[in-house]
């Protein structure tokens, strides 16, 4: 009986030893485990996560403006037709006198513009054309009463300007023996009617001079 309890007590006392040794190296394991961790840098905390991120690659750049239209050039035929046709008044007296003034003015011209601007507006002498004009509404001025009751005669030449529908649209004294008597034909000379001179078949302006006679017989 002595043996038999001897040997119980013997393996009881051994699983307790087994039972702390293993504790002792679970303990031991846990400590030294954090300072594995530190050595080989596998701390969860320092760990960095590298991923690979493709960006979208940037937006085209806006397309260049359009050019701007291009403006087209104006006609300015019709208008340098006009401008040769409109005539001031010191090219047409440079047209009409004599010499290289005329020439030099039309010369950058149309002929034909130029020739019937001339024909249109040149003014001419008796001696110029085909056909004189002829008085169609003649207004006799009045003989002034003082002047006929003392039988003063006297005479007025006027020059006048008969355009091409034989009008009178100018006219200036050349000649006058009475004020009084340069005043009344004055007064009447713009209700005269001509027939209008012609020159190579179509009529024209003709500058004349016309005589009016008082007292005289």
């Amino acid at each position: 009986m002595r043996k038999v309890f001897q040997a119980e007590t013997r393996n009881k006392g051994g699983f307790a030893a087994g039972l702390l040794g293993g504790l002792a190296i679970s303990l031991l394991l846990f400590l030294i485990l954090p300072f594995t961790q530190k050595l080989t840098g596998s701390n969860p905390k320092n760990l960095l996560l590298k991923v690979d991120v493709t960006l979208p690659p940037p937006p085209p750049p806006p397309p260049p403006p359009p050019p701007p239209p291009e403006e087209e050039e104006e006609d300015d035929k019709p208008e340098l037709e006009q401008e040769q046709q409109l005539l001031s008044l010191n090219q047409l007296e440079l047209a009409l006198n004599p010499g290289s003034g005329g020439v030099g003015i039309y010369a950058g011209l149309n002929p034909k513009v130029a020739t019937d601007a001339i024909a249109e507006m040149k003014i001419f002498d008796l001696s110029e054309v085909d056909r004189e004009p002829r008085a169609l509404v003649r207004i006799n001025p009045k003989y002034p009463l003082q002047l006929a009751r003392n039988r003063i005669s006297g005479r007025v030449d006027l020059s006048i300007v008969i355009d091409d529908t034989g009008r009178v649209t100018d006219h200036s004294v050349k000649r006058s023996t009475h004020q009084d008597l340069t005043r009344e034909v004055l007064r009447v000379i713009g209700k005269w009617k001509f027939s209008p001179a012609i020159k190579d078949g179509r009529p024209v302006t003709v500058r004349k001079i016309q005589p009016f006679l008082f007292g005289q017989q």
